[in-house]
């Protein structure tokens, strides 16, 4: 899959914040990004200047029941469209794998396929908070922004 020059700056944040024991338990399929350190879409927050995030998504391929349940490893695509300073739009298709334990949710930025050296570690962090995916944006251990992704309920 293809990687544009600019998402290692979009998704390099780590799930970090705190979580709500009492909220569901399902980890659902699939995702859309809601907001950027608390501003809604379209935002340039955490991107290069001149560049704007207009969608983000992910997509788990499978409901994980058991969000307190032992550790569990899988795959995690992240769809992003951004515009860039001269209007056009890139979309970002990436397949990343992730690990659900302890009820954290950590996507590991180095897709899955390539060649990345743990030089600089980076990944996306945190919990499902009342249903919410919050996932804060490391990169070597330094906060980044924060993304909120709501479940995209079945019809």
């Amino acid at each position: 899959m293809r990687r544009a020059p600019w998402t290692s700056l979009f998704l390099l944040p780590a799930l970090l914040a705190c979580g709500d024991s009492t909220g569901p338990s399902v980890l659902a399929v699939n995702y859309v990004l809601s907001s950027v350190d608390g501003q809604p879409l379209p935002t340039g927050i955490g991107l290069p200047e001149g560049f704007v995030l207009q969608e983000g998504t992910l997509w788990f391929g499978q409901s994980l029941d058991g969000w307190d349940a032992a550790e569990v490893n899988g795959q995690v695509t992240i769809r992003s469209r951004v515009r860039t300073p001269g209007g056009s739009e890139d979309v970002s298709v990436t397949d990343y794998s992730f690990v659900l334990r302890d009820g954290i949710v950590s996507i590991n930025l180095c897709p899955i396929g390539a060649a990345c050296f743990a030089i600089v570690p980076q990944e996306l962090s945190g919990p499902l908070v009342n249903g919410v995916l919050v996932l804060t944006e490391l990169i070597a251990g330094r906060v980044g922004p924060t993304y909120r992704y709501h479940p995209v309920l079945p019809e």
